[in-house]
């Protein structure tokens, strides 16, 4: 079985299957390093156990930009930091998240809002 992990734990002590029953031939033990999560990619992660209507590449959009904020983070380079999460908010807004406490834009409310917020008219002369 090339390529295949052992199933056994203990044949993991041998390295590239010397030693174990069978063929020398045998696959060595895989160990995977996987990074940490950072906190970015953690809340997101979070957000999307939820979310059942996001897409696989949307998922995989969101997941990657997310780690590229915890890269730069943790590069303490606060020129990413900033491109990367302009994106990444990007990203959430058009799949649909929002950020904690906030409600979805209602494009009838927003018009109210800009007609209802004071500003200067037209009749309005200057105080000069």
């Amino acid at each position: 079985m090339v390529g295949v992990p052992p199933t056994n734990p203990s044949a993991c002590s041998f390295p590239f299957g010397a030693g174990r029953a069978g063929s020398a031939r045998a696959a060595p033990c895989e160990t995977r390093i996987v990074p940490r999560r950072g906190r970015v990619e953690n809340g997101l992660e979070r957000e999307l156990i939820e979310r059942r209507d996001i897409g696989p590449a949307e998922r995989s959009a969101l997941r990657a930009q997310a780690r590229a904020i915890d890269v730069a983070d943790a590069a303490h380079d606060s020129d990413a930091v900033t491109r990367a999460s302009a994106v990444y908010l990007d990203l959430r807004t058009a799949a649909g998240l929002t950020s904690a406490g906030a409600r979805p834009v209602d494009v009838g409310e927003q018009l109210l809002a800009d007609i209802m917020r004071p500003g200067p008219g037209s009749f309005d002369a200057p105080n000069t």
